[in-house]
């Protein structure tokens, strides 16, 4: 996957409810290991009953509430922009 990729959300039913398109790429260290993981920054055009969990949520979470406060009014808004794995995520075809 690459920036400027359509993308929808291939779980839970979701594939033909959302669509998101890749504005950005990092390398992230995982939850629980550490080792690097490539993550993807997805600004969501649609989006259906579920979207993939986002790495960002327990960092901002843990580190006050404010913070965690702000950003789940913008991750529950109308067209959040997510970092999330790469897992679960699949390229549309045009």
């Amino acid at each position: 996957m690459k920036v400027g990729d359509l993308i929808c959300y291939n779980a839970v039913g979701q594939k033909s409810h959302t669509l998101g398109i890749i504005v950005d790429t990092r390398i992230g260290v995982a939850d629980r290991t550490l080792e690097d993981e490539v993550q993807v920054k997805v600004q969501w055009l649609k989006r259906g009953a579920y979207l993939p969990k986002d790495v960002d949520a327990y960092a901002l979470h843990t580190n006050g509430f404010k913070d965690y406060d702000q950003y789940r009014a913008m991750r529950d808004g109308e067209n959040p922009c997510l970092w999330h794995k790469p897992a679960g995520l699949e390229k549309v075809r045009r």
